[in-house]
């Protein structure tokens, strides 16, 4: 966090638009990297780096006659950052900043930290004569170039000013439509439905995200014909798990099927009457092949067995009837959709099946998980509206669109610090201050103004020439 405080005596005879003498307040770090999108004063300072209210803050006070600003923090809470927009801020007013430090490495940060077109205007005097003196070199060159131009900024000022004023429009309304959609959030969430919608939703995700993932986009219908059809399979059936002597790993064969509806007394398919009536025609039943048909269905029929036993009543028939029917069932189920989610969107087929059945069974967990799936669609349908469903790809469009106008808005904050410090220089130089800059670049381009050269080697009257080209800089 980052924390503001006035020395207790600093203050005193000073007016200041905020009563207290002492003030303090915290900031998260995150905010302390985003920009705000209201300040306290009429306009907002020139920062050429993303600010926060606390800089704002800090702004605020200098501008109001706050004679000190004290900014405590830990490392990295974002101090040299708020310094460099400080110092920025000042230079753009065409004031003279001087920044001290303890020790040298944090003047060092602190330089680095400054937009490209603010470091080369800085002389850090702490670092040795040669780095020093080519630091000033650097500086001077820039100073002359800059002001020998006499170019009018005012235009490009205004002009950069007004496109910052439009950009911080667009992102105070991009903050206003994110605002009324955390307020519809907060509505709907207040609502008895809408809590539940929460927990049921929370407790679904974290017991099977992979079916959140799978369902999210599907339509209501689709997800409710699943359900029904893995509640209709999971339903209890008597002697489902009884009936053995078919293959358990495919689906039952039709004449199979059709085979125990005949001896369950059940009225057959149309194909199976077809199929017994050519049958039992001479000849014809030979040939169509149909014959053949029926002997294998009676060979496979007599393989089947109830509970371990040979059914021998109707009722026996139906029941080995229905649970080759349910079989079959389990398994077109499968082959059309149960498959696919488990092959190509990740379902976890131990969840979903019961491997110690011998014939395909759901999990009874899975039958919940499902069920619980259903029953938040149908909440949602009764909490949220359809703009609802939309507002998270809206709310994500306009984040992405807000960074980028917070980019834009940095780099127009840049050209317009830079201008102004350009429009600042040229006013304060006189003609004579001008061409005194101009001498002294070109002077500084000499060998007794390189890195490489030593003072101590230079004559006397090489050193008072040196004296009064830097006095008359």
């Amino acid at each position: 966090s980052l924390s503001l405080t006035h020395g207790p005596n600093a203050l005193q005879g000073v007016k200041i638009s905020q009563p207290p003498l002492c003030t303090r307040f915290t900031s998260s770090v995150k905010s302390l990297f985003g920009w705000s999108t209201s300040t306290s004063s009429s306009e907002r300072p020139l920062f050429p780096l993303p600010s926060s209210a606390s800089q704002l803050r800090i702004h605020q006070l200098l501008s109001e006659g706050a004679p000190a600003v004290v900014v405590e923090g830990p490392p990295g809470c974002g101090k040299t950052h708020a310094i460099a927009n400080i110092v920025c801020s000042y230079l753009a007013q065409g004031k003279r900043v001087l920044v001290t430090s303890k020790g040298a490495p944090a003047l060092s940060v602190l330089r680095k930290r400054l937009p490209p077109c603010m470091q080369e205007l800085v002389v850090d005097v702490t670092v040795s004569e040669a780095e020093g003196m080519q630091q000033l070199q650097q500086t001077v060159e820039r100073l002359a170039e800059k002001v020998s131009r006499g170019i009018d900024k005012s235009e490009l000022c205004q002009s950069l000013s007004q496109n910052i004023k439009n950009i911080e429009t667009d992102i105070a309304a991009i903050d206003a439509k994110l605002e009324s959609f955390h307020r519809r959030k907060s509505t709907v969430l207040q609502s008895s439905n809408g809590h539940e919608l929460v927990e049921q939703g929370i407790d679904l995700v974290e017991k099977a995200p992979w079916l959140v993932s799978a369902i999210s986009e599907w339509e209501d219908t689709q997800l409710m014909d699943l359900i029904e059809s893995i509640e209709s399979l999971a339903s209890d059936l008597t002697g489902y798990h009884d009936v053995s002597g078919y293959d358990t790993n495919a689906a039952p064969s039709s004449a199979l099927i059709s085979g125990t509806a005949a001896r369950g007394g059940i009225v057959p398919s149309f194909t199976g009457v077809a199929v017994h009536a050519v049958s039992s025609l001479p000849l014809i039943g030979s040939f169509s092949g149909a014959r053949t048909y029926c002997e294998r269905r009676e060979l496979e029929v007599g393989d089947l067995e109830l509970s371990g036993d040979v059914p021998s009543s109707k009722s026996d028939w139906i029941i080995v009837h229905s649970a080759l029917v349910r079989n079959s069932q389990h398994w077109s189920l499968y082959e059309k959709t149960m498959s696919a989610l488990i092959d190509k969107e990740g379902w976890p087929r131990d969840e979903v099946y019961d491997d110690t059945k011998e014939r395909l069974c759901f999990k009874e967990r899975f039958v919940d998980l499902v069920r619980m799936a259903g029953k938040v669609r149908k909440l949602q349908a009764k909490t949220l509206r359809q703009k609802d469903f939309d507002q998270p790809y809206e709310a994500q469009r306009l984040e992405a669109q807000r960074q980028k106008l917070k980019q834009r808005l940095e780099d127009l904050d840049n050209k317009l610090v830079e201008a102004r410090v350009i429009t600042q220089l040229s006013s304060m130089f006189s003609p004579e201050a001008q061409s005194a800059l101009i001498q002294f670049a070109q002077l500084a381009g000499k060998a007794k103004f390189r890195s490489n050269a030593q003072a101590s080697k230079l004559t006397a009257r090489q050193q008072r020439h040196r004296q009064g080209d830097l006095s008359a800089f």
